[in-house]
C-alpha cells in the first residue's frame, strides 16, 4: 500500500512516496538510532536545566514507548512487548492511584504517568470554547450514551467517570456531560495562581496505561495469565474490580475488553481512531443506534491533489 514521503536527509526536493512497509522500516531505523543516542541519558540527570522535566523532551523512554506503538501497529507483537516492558520496568513512571485520577490530566502532564508530553501554556484558551461552552455551536459534545461506557456491566466504581466528565443541565431537561478531563480547573475558576508549582502545563502524548494495554494485547494468546495480570493493574488503579469478578462472559480478557478499556482510559487524547483503524473495527454511531462499517472511505485519508501536482 502507498505510504508517505519520508525524508532521511535535508533537501529542497520532496522525497517520493514510499510503500507503507518501507515507511515502517525507516521509522523503526530512526527510533532505534534515537534509542542508541539516548542510551546514557540517565547519567546526565540533574547536571543541567535541560535535563529537568525530561517528560517534555522526547526522552529515552518516549522513544521506547513509540517503538512499542509502531511495532504493534505493524503487527510485530514480539518487539512491541519487548519495548512496552522496557518502559514499564525502567522508566520510573507508574500508574496513578484511583484517588489521584481526578485532575491528573486537566491541562497538565500527569505527575506519575506521563512518559512524554508537550509543554503548552495556552492549552486552556484553545479548548475552553470547544469543551466547556455547552451552548456554543463550536462545542464538542460527548455522545449521549457516554456514561454507559463507564457504568454499564462493570464491577466497582470507575473513578474516571467523574474525573473525566462534568454533568450539566438536569431538572426537566436531560443531563448532558462535558469532557472536563483536559480542562485546567484553575483557569476555569480564574484561580491560576493557586495551581501547584510542580504542575507542568501541557498535553499528554504517551502515558503508562497504554504500555499495559500493548503488553496485554501482545500476551493475550501466548500467556493469558500474565496478560490478565497487567490488564487488571489498570482496572484496579481506576477503581474497578479485577476482571475475574465481573459477570460472565465479561470476566474473560478478550480484544473487545482491551479495546473497551482503551476507550474509557484514553478518551479525548487522540488515540481511539488509530487503534480502531489498526484493527479495521466498525464504529458505533453517536446516536447509539447505527454502526459504520470499516472501509478505506472511513480510515484512509486521501492524498491532496496539491501533493501530486506541485511535487517538482
Amino acid at each position: 500500500a502507498k505510504g508517505i514521503p519520508y525524508a532521511t536527509e535535508f533537501s529542497l526536493i520532496t522525497p517520493d512516496f514510499q510503500p507503507a512497509a518501507k515507511v515502517y522500516e525507516l521509522i523503526i531505523a530512526d527510533l532505534l538510532e534515537a534509542e542508541r543516542l539516548l542510551a546514557d541519558e540517565e547519567q546526565y540527570e540533574g547536571i543541567s536545566n535541560f535535563m529537568k522535566d525530561r517528560q517534555i523532551h522526547f526522552n529515552l523512554h518516549a522513544v521506547r514507548a513509540t517503538l512499542a506503538r509502531v511495532y504493534l501497529t505493524m503487527g510485530d507483537k514480539k518487539n512491541a512487548l519487548i519495548y512496552a516492558r522496557k518502559v514499564m520496568d525502567h522508566s520510573g513512571r507508574m500508574l496513578s492511584e484511583k484517588t489521584e485520577v481526578n485532575g491528573d490530566l486537566a491541562g497538565v502532564l500527569s505527575a506519575k504517568e506521563t512518559i512524554f508530553g508537550v509543554y503548552y501554556g495556552q492549552f486552556y484558551s484553545q479548548v475552553d470554547t470547544l469543551l466547556q461552552k455547552n451552548l456554543s455551536y463550536t462545542s464538542l459534545d460527548p455522545r449521549d450514551d457516554i456514561m454507559d461506557f463507564y457504568d454499564a456491566d462493570v464491577v466497582g466504581l470507575d473513578y474516571r467517570a467523574s474525573a473525566y466528565f462534568t454533568a450539566t443541565g438536569g431538572g426537566e431537561g436531560a443531563v448532558k456531560y462535558r469532557l472536563s478531563k483536559l480542562t485546567d480547573p484553575y483557569e476555569l475558576n480564574n484561580d491560576a495562581a493557586s495551581r501547584p508549582a510542580d504542575k507542568i502545563l501541557g498535553v499528554n502524548m504517551i502515558r503508562m496505561p497504554e504500555m499495559y494495554y500493548i503488553a496485554a494485547e501482545c500476551l493475550l494468546e501466548e500467556d493469558y495469565d500474565e496478560a490478565l495480570r497487567l490488564f487488571d493493574e489498570v482496572l484496579i488503579h481506576r477503581g474497578l474490580d479485577p476482571l475475574e469478578n465481573w459477570a460472565v462472559p465479561r470476566n474473560r480478557l478478550t480484544m473487545e475488553a482491551i479495546n473497551a478499556e482503551r476507550y474509557r482510559e484514553l478518551i479525548g487524547e487522540g488515540q481511539t481512531f488509530f487503534n480502531m483503524k489498526r484493527q479495521n473495527l466498525a464504529i458505533s454511531a453517536v446516536d447509539g443506534e447505527g454502526v459504520i462499517q470499516p472501509s478505506n472511505n472511513v480510515y484512509v485519508v486521501p492524498v491532496p491533489d496539491i501533493e501530486i501536482d506541485y511535487r517538482n
